[in-house]
């Protein structure tokens, strides 16, 4: 039984992307939510065992660990995931842009190292200049529209996790193929 779950481990996966994947196009939102209140619920649970774990370990080593403390962030980082995903979702766009001021810097600084190559005379200066100009597209892409980069982020990931699983389940039916022959 264990070696017919490990040799289909590959085609169990590939089925998982596609689910996630199909579930990031439709409902990209919905989704993250779920994903965040799941987050929220382990946080929760770690925390409790933190707590029940700080109460069984004697004072001298417990006060050391922190564990009453850990267990206690835990619990109130889950009860904050769990009650307010809404609010963390609404956060994406602005932590979107900050990313794309973050995207913007990088390619200010590329564009400083294409024109450094320049000025001492370096074959390939373009392909640094390529790369700035690029760069700095997207981050003004990003920073300029964060509420629809941040979906269509969500549906690329979407996107890249179905076709990835169909890329898996081609290999894994043409190695069974190969196996049999």
């Amino acid at each position: 039984m264990k070696k017919v779950i490990s040799g289909n481990s590959s085609l169990f996966m590939s089925i998982i992307e596609i689910i996630l994947g199909v579930l990031l196009l439709i409902k990209p939102v919905e989704f993250t939510s779920g994903i965040i209140v799941g987050f929220g619920v382990v946080m929760i649970a770690m925390g409790l065992f933190q707590i029940i774990k700080y109460f069984r370990t004697p004072a001298a080593e417990a006060s050391e660990k922190g564990l009453l403390t850990k267990g206690l962030l835990f619990v109130v980082l889950g009860v904050f995931c769990v009650l307010k995903s809404g609010w963390i979702i609404s956060t994406f766009p602005v932590i979107t842009a900050l990313y794309g001021v973050l995207i913007f810097v990088t390619g200010i600084s590329k564009l400083q190292q294409s024109v450094d190559m320049i000025r001492i005379k370096q074959k390939f200066w373009f392909i640094a200049f390529i790369s700035a100009v690029v760069t700095l597209a997207i981050s003004v892409i990003v920073i300029l529209n964060p509420f629809t980069s941040t979906v269509v982020l969500w549906r690329f990931i979407g996107i890249t996790l179905i076709l990835q699983a169909v890329i898996d389940l081609i290999t894994f039916f043409f190695s069974k193929k190969a196996k049999k022959a």
